[in-house]
């Protein structure tokens, strides 16, 4: 038995663009809420920019 590639584990044909699900955890230091935030808001705002960006959402 050999290990799966990647397209075979994949529901995208190769070649075709598909949607990515990304999650990122972090924990700010005390007393650096506020430049987290803004940091934050400018990552945001660059990654709506993208061609086929769909969004995304913060967990406090």
């Amino acid at each position: 038995m050999t290990a799966p590639t990647t397209n075979d584990l994949l529901d995208c044909p190769p070649g075709q663009e598909c949607p990515v699900t990304v999650s990122v955890a972090r924990k700010v230091k005390a007393g650096k809420e506020a430049a987290y935030e803004d940091w934050l808001h400018g990552v945001n705002a660059a990654a709506h920019r993208f061609q086929g960006h769909q969004g995304s959402n913060v967990f406090r």
